[in-house]
């Protein structure tokens, strides 16, 4: 597979990603979220900013391991065991409440910020021709819990800073029993899978199937996850079934197609 074919099908499956971060972005600033923060969850927020764009300049940590890029964007988890220290050292209960309030927002700053340079990594993998285990699965689970976000941004009245945005997808976690697909993630998933089949069929470590059992495996697919995504708009479904099956039918189906000889 040629080198701008890579780069074409990485974008396809990048730009649904980013769709659906930026309908989480722009619900932040339409319903002025963001205006009611701390100081310390706009400290939070800056230095994860600030952190995006030493990780994005710097070539090194461009290319570093998941591993890696994760230390460096929860070193407020370091500082966690010091603040429970020094509660019960000086009896302090500003420290208790500095601990819950990073512990809080944490999670709705990296929310924020993480996922633009999570869906470059993805696209960079897929246009340098990775393997297919680290492509479309997490592709895939990406979009489910971008499916996730937009489903508890929808559902519930907009609250006010970090912690509210943290406080609203716990709730949406704990208490939904079905997650209701909106027409956004519809959207964005028809040409998400399109691409994922496309590249997966084309990228294959083992036979090559043909052209024709290229189109069709693509055709099939296709008409599987728009089929299951169509039919979740309108009935709430639980969620390993709008997002596992289409998945596990895709993997099973190239597997099926490309199997060695």
């Amino acid at each position: 597979m040629t080198s701008r074919l890579n780069a074409v099908l990485a974008v396809t499956m990048a730009a649904p990603l980013a769709y659906l971060y930026l309908v989480f972005l722009s619900w932040l600033v339409s319903n002025r979220v963001l205006a009611g923060v701390s100081y310390i969850e706009a400290g939070i927020l800056v230095t994860q900013l600030m952190r995006l764009v030493m990780v994005v300049s710097v070539r090194r940590f461009r290319t570093a391991s998941a591993a890696q890029i994760w230390n460096i964007f929860s070193l407020e988890i370091l500082s966690l065991p010091i603040l429970v220290v020094l509660y019960f050292w000086l009896g302090d209960p500003y420290m208790l409440s500095l601990f819950i309030a990073i512990t809080i927002a944490w999670p709705s700053a990296l929310l924020c910020v993480l996922p633009g340079f999570v869906i470059y990594r993805f696209a960079f993998s897929m246009a340098r021709g990775q393997r297919l285990a680290s492509t479309v699965p997490p592709a895939v689970a990406l979009f489910a819990f971008f499916a996730f976000i937009t489903y508890a941004i929808s559902s519930q009245p907009a609250p006010s800073g970090l912690a509210g945005v943290s406080s609203l997808l716990l709730s949406a976690l704990v208490h939904a029993r079905s997650v209701q697909i909106t027409p956004q993630v519809v959207l964005a998933g028809i040409p998400l899978y399109l691409s994922l089949v496309t590249y997966s069929t084309i990228r294959s470590e083992a036979v090559s199937p043909g052209r024709n059992a290229i189109l069709s495996l693509i055709a099939f697919v296709t008409l599987i996850a728009i089929g299951l995504e169509v039919f979740a708009v309108h009935i709430a479904v639980y969620q390993p079934f709008a997002f596992a099956v289409p998945g596990a039918l895709l993997v099973t189906v190239i597997w099926w197609m490309t199997r060695a000889r």
